[in-house]
């Protein structure tokens, strides 16, 4: 049939359908960017927090202490802990941690926070392009020994409980890296309460604006 010939309301629907057809697929298309790459701005929710980091300035380092206190870390998991004990550690990543004894067994770990800004980080490593979401690509290891973890952050890993440098939930934001271990003897229960843990520690970093 001559091209000519096709009735005008045909071409009127053909085009409607292109048009939903080209829609569609720009939805498509950006949602699956949304998905896969890091979040780009705006406030997002996490365990029921709220947090909206600033992606034009470095984020300004806070000690972990500061960024979790021993009751909000006792009312998350349900049981009593210890008071938090600070320390950095002693190499160029220069990352800030606390750590919350067990009050009943104070050589066993209840929960580690660890937190690195790429702001506080030796200059050398800054000016030779390292970055935190370099580090947090070399800890996460996959084949079975961390597991991704959706929204959660930018990224974000669950490597099981324990005390390897890949164990706990650890989390990409911005120019931060966050590393959450809970050690309760319940591998679900310590995701939960990790994510939890995130949530509050962004919302205090990062308030909405």
């Amino acid at each position: 049939m001559p091209l000519n010939s096709i009735p005008r309301s045909t071409w009127i629907i053909l085009g409607a359908m292109l048009l939903v057809l080209a829609i569609l697929t720009g939805v498509f298309v950006t949602n699956s960017l949304r998905q896969e790459g890091p979040i780009s701005g705006g406030v997002q929710i996490l365990a029921g927090r709220s947090y909206e980091p600033d992606r034009s300035t470095p984020t300004k380092p806070v000690p972990a202490c500061e960024l979790l206190s021993q009751d909000e870390l006792a009312t998350i998991l349900g049981r009593q802990v210890g008071s938090g004990i600070a320390f950095t550690s002693d190499n160029p990543l220069a990352e800030s941690i606390c750590i919350f004894p067990d009050p009943e067994d104070p050589e066993h770990t209840l929960a580690q926070i660890g937190i690195v800004y790429t702001q506080g980080m030796a200059p050398f490593l800054v000016e030779n392009g390292y970055t935190v979401e370099q580090l947090f690509d070399g800890r996460n290891l996959g084949g079975g020994q961390t597991e991704n973890v959706d929204d959660v952050g930018d990224k974000a890993f669950w490597g099981g409980s324990g005390q390897e440098i890949w164990n706990g939930l650890q989390v990409l934001v911005w120019d931060i890296y966050l590393d959450i271990d809970i050690s309760s003897g319940d591998p679900d229960a310590d995701l939960q309460h990790a994510k939890t843990v995130a949530g509050t520690i962004l919302a205090r970093l990062y308030p909405p604006r």
